[in-house]
């Protein structure tokens, strides 16, 4: 069939009540109207019952026009499934942004369906399906196994595909169909935290922005405004096409953005020699009425522009404050007042309390942030003008004051067309409130002096999902980390001696000291610090010494990594005795195979220890009753394997 053969069809508007209240006889012909969700248009469910449809990109994008079809390739067997899908939106008492949700996922599901030359066959008949689950079971087996697919993307496919026929058959039916064959298993890809310095750069960015045009507006200052951003100024003009800064040069020539004015005759003539004067004297002549009736009106078009590039800069803000999403800042209400009280957590924050959907939410602000907060009120204010809103925030239509909901595709494109690669690099990476939150939750986790109990209430979440999603390192800390680890695993190698012991240095519990009761940390910031009394700090003293050739130096570091790796194989949580204790056995083991490496009578040594300790159980007198001491307590040690890697 060629293009041509795909035709407008007849379509009928309907509902969610609509369809609660009674069945569509003709459900192909259903496109479904979601005022309350984010869908602008309509949403053509119908479209899935034809084998071959077909997007009508140039409308659809603007209003949500119905699908293209061929109308031969109308499949009944679908028509049955939609009103099944009918009545479980409906009967389940879906929201309108929830029944969009789920239209979303039967859509995007039939769209890879239809895909494979098989697709009419699957909801057809029970066998039919079951047939065609399997072979798309066997072909995402196949991708995953090539690496073409990820098994994360099978699971979601996989799992779209149960959907579907469990809305068809019911559950006794669809356990029938995809029982017995292989499910797959992914994980959610993770977020990773920004840089704090990232963070800090568009806090700063967007900050002076929100504030820097909303001084402008509330003052009725004249064009141009005038911004102070970080290392660098500009200017914006009543021409929103006009930006120039260190990551954007859109000059328009009438203006002279050094200056911050309007062009002069010279200036203008000078820039466009190709055109004749009277033509460009005109065109300054309309540049400074529009100038004019710019600075006149406070209601202006261009104003109402700044004053929607401002108050999605505040949204940003707030999300980087609180670590909200989208959806949940959107849904904060105002009753015109702000309550604030002090934090539970740090005596210079405060606690900002607020509704959403019927429930209170806290959200804890620095001070800086609740002036942050009072600026945008502000602002908002004076967007109002003596107007009721019921949200805190809300967007503005492109050409009128009208108000509009605030949605996920408003805030991505702020940031993708009129911030990065404007005011700020065009190769800052989007931010997202998921980073935001695992950012925030990240520093909040390495302050000692907050529970993560606390935490969890600070970000308006389940300690559950707290502990299951947010408890990480952030990325700088976690490079300091890394860094100071293999600083002190590598700082261990000087600490060793060839020469046989002279007598003038002290033995200890590890080896042997050249300034006993002086202890000296070899590196910054050691993980353990050196003390003469407690033996495990000795690795990390400067005067630590170990002879490579003496076998009772052997036999107590081998004694000790004994201890130290069955303390952690008992160990049942990841807490910073774990991950102390792990950076003491990387030091050990580097001590012991440089012993190995320096002389053949160091590895006859290390390897007879190696031996007699892990498999033997022969300990040196101080360690073994370091040893009873932790199995007294409860202690269990699990010693699965020797050490290989010595």
């Amino acid at each position: 069939m060629t293009s041509d053969a795909y035709l407008e069809r007849k379509t009928y508007v309907w509902t969610l009540k609509g369809l609660a209240d009674s069945e569509p006889t003709e459900p192909q012909t259903v496109v479904v109207s979601l005022p309350n969700s984010k869908k602008k248009g309509t949403f053509d469910i119908g479209a899935i019952a034809y084998l071959k449809r077909h997007y009508k990109k140039s409308k659809a994008s603007r209003g949500g026009e119905p699908y293209l079809v061929i109308e031969t390739s109308l499949l009944q067997h679908r028509c049955e499934f939609l009103k099944k899908l009918f009545e479980t939106i409906t009967a389940s008492g879906y929201s309108d942004s929830s029944a969009l949700a789920v239209m979303s996922k039967v859509g995007n599901a039939f769209a890879r369906i239809d895909q494979y030359a098989s697709a009419e066959k699957f909801l057809e008949t029970v066998e039919g399906t079951r047939e065609f689950y399997k072979a798309v079971t066997a072909e995402l087996r196949h991708r995953v196994g090539i690496g073409e697919i990820t098994p994360r993307h099978a699971q979601i496919f996989q799992n779209q595909l149960s959907y579907l026929i469990l809305i068809s058959y019911g559950s006794s039916v669809s356990d029938y169909i995809t029982k017995n064959d292989i499910k797959f298993s992914g994980q959610v890809e993770k977020t990773i935290p920004r840089e704090i310095q990232d963070l800090r750069y568009a806090a700063k960015i967007y900050e002076r922005l929100a504030i820097g045009i909303s001084e402008f507006l509330l003052d009725d200052k004249p064009f141009p405004c005038f911004l102070e951003m970080p290392r660098y100024s500009t200017y914006l003009f009543p021409a929103s096409n006009h930006r120039v800064t260190p990551f954007c040069y859109r000059p328009i020539k009438a203006y002279n953005h050094e200056f911050g004015r309007i062009s002069t005759e010279k200036e203008f003539f000078e820039k466009t020699p190709d055109r004749k004067p009277s033509v460009l004297r005109e065109d300054l002549k309309k540049v400074r009425r529009n100038m004019d009736a710019a600075n006149i009106n406070p209601r202006s078009k261009p104003r109402r522009a700044l004053a929607c590039t401002a108050m999605q800069a505040f949204q940003m803000l707030f999300m980087m404050l609180t670590g909200s999403y989208i959806s949940e800042m959107s849904n904060v209400e105002f009753d015109g007042e702000l309550s604030v009280s002090k934090s539970i957590t740090n005596k210079s924050f405060r606690v900002i309390k607020l509704r959403a959907a019927g429930r209170v939410l806290q959200y804890e602000l620095a001070a800086r942030g609740v002036n942050i907060l009072r600026s945008y009120l502000k602002l908002r204010e004076w967007v109002l003008a003596g107007r009721e809103e019921k949200y805190l925030f809300f967007g503005l239509k492109v050409k009128s004051w009208d108000i509009l909901k605030v949605r996920e595709e408003n805030i991505r494109g702020f940031q993708d067309k009129k911030v990065i690669g404007v005011f700020m690099p065009p190769e800052f990476a989007r931010l997202t409130s998921r980073q935001f939150r695992k950012t925030k939750s990240i520093f909040l986790h390495e302050d000692p002096n907050i529970d993560k109990e606390i935490v969890g209430q600070v970000l308006n979440h389940s300690n559950t999902t707290n502990e299951r999603h947010y408890m990480e390192v952030s990325p700088g800390k976690s490079q300091n980390e890394f860094s100071r680890f293999w600083t002190a695993v590598n700082e261990a190698a000087g600490h060793i001696r060839v020469a046989e012991d002279n007598g003038l240095h002290k033995k200890t519990a590890s080896g042997h000291c050249d300034d006993y009761l002086n202890p000296e940390a070899a590196v910054e910031s050691p993980p353990i610090t050196p003390d003469c009394k407690k033996q495990y700090g000795c690795l990390f003293c400067s005067h630590y010494i170990c002879h490579a050739n003496d076998e009772e130096d052997a036999h107590k570091l081998c004694s000790l990594l004994y201890v130290v790796t069955g303390v952690m194989s008992g160990m049942t949580d990841t807490d910073k005795a774990r991950e102390l204790f792990s950076i003491l056995d990387a030091r050990v083991r580097k001590i012991l195979f440089q012993i190995k490496v320096k002389s053949e009578v160091g590895k006859r040594n290390v390897d007879l220890y190696i031996h007699r300790v892990f498999e033997l159980g022969e300990l040196t007198p101080y360690w073994e009753n370091r040893l009873q001491r932790y199995e007294a307590l409860g202690l269990v040690f699990m010693m699965k394997n020797k050490v290989g890697v010595l």
